[in-house]
């Protein structure tokens, strides 16, 4: 894992710096490249469908949506868990398998729409 941690983790909004137009293609399509070289990954996760709480109506739509414009963008490496697939045990396999193949200068994307909560500070 220590090699996980020297990889940059990005945030979507940072990220959003290494779009860039493909001359190639027609000017709407846009293309995600890493300019340190290294690849982009991700996985992205969506819940609505809760056992205990208030199912949500849109997170695995927020969720398939990235996962489509980041596959639309080029990126090749999009790991997708949706409702049940998002079990403990897939989304800790998952985390560890992107860990695995992540290297220095990657681009990793984790993104999980569902519900959130709350926890007071400790120190």
């Amino acid at each position: 894992m220590p090699g996980f941690f020297k990889t940059t983790l990005v945030l979507a909004a940072i990220a959003a710096s290494s779009i860039r137009f493909d001359g190639a293609r027609a000017a709407s399509s846009l293309q995600l490249s890493n300019p340190d070289g290294g690849e982009v990954r991700a996985l992205v996760i969506g819940i609505d469908d809760y056992q205990h709480v208030r199912k949500l109506k849109g997170a695995t739509a927020d969720a398939r949506d990235l996962e489509s414009s980041l596959r639309g963008m080029g990126v090749r490496d999009v790991t997708s868990l949706i409702n049940a697939q998002a079990d403990r045990s897939n989304v800790l396999r998952e985390v560890s398998r992107l860990v695995e193949r992540t290297r220095t200068n990657d681009i990793v994307f984790l993104s999980i729409a569902g519900h959130g909560t709350q926890e007071p500070e400790r120190i």
